[in-house]
């Protein structure tokens, strides 16, 4: 069946996979989009493993892409922190335009933080379970001590 679609000289383009340093053109895509959107770094700024730069490049991505889909008229701010040992990531929108913000309860692990034993905590209402107007992901990667994960 493959044979069909790909051709057998078809060679797949080798590009890069995105890291933390392309992430200001990301942020600049999501600005034309309409969110306005901040970022601050704290921390010695480093190279970390393949697998967190990407991860952490994706968790933001899909993050503010769940912002402009689902908080019309908020604004974003992205947090990075390069910490001993490890990489903090913290991604918050303001509610809606029209909505105040309600209380929150963090959930669990998501699978991107998980590859890298981080955590996710999405806001939720505490009396149901649907998203709050006010959303945070926060997703840490790379404990003390650990390599880069190849695989999958």
């Amino acid at each position: 069946m493959l044979g069909v679609v790909r051709a057998e000289d078809y060679e797949a383009p080798d590009a890069p996979q995105p890291t933390l340093a392309d992430l200001d053109a990301l942020l600049a895509n999501v600005r034309e989009a309409g969110l306005p959107v901040e970022k601050t770094v704290t921390g010695a700024v480093r190279e970390l493993p393949q697998g967190v730069e990407l991860s952490a490049y994706r968790i933001v991505q899909e993050a503010l892409s769940n912002t402009l889909r689902h908080a019309p008229g908020a604004s974003a701010r992205v947090e990075i922190g390069y910490v001993l040992g490890g990489l903090g990531l913290r991604v918050v929108n303001t509610p809606p335009a029209g909505r105040r913000a309600a209380r929150v309860r963090p959930l669990g692990r998501g699978p991107r933080a998980d590859r890298h034993a981080g955590t996710r905590d999405d806001a939720r209402r505490r009396d149901d379970r649907r998203p709050d107007p006010r959303r945070r992901v926060r997703g840490v990667g790379v404990p003390a001590g650990q390599t880069a994960h190849r695989g999958r």
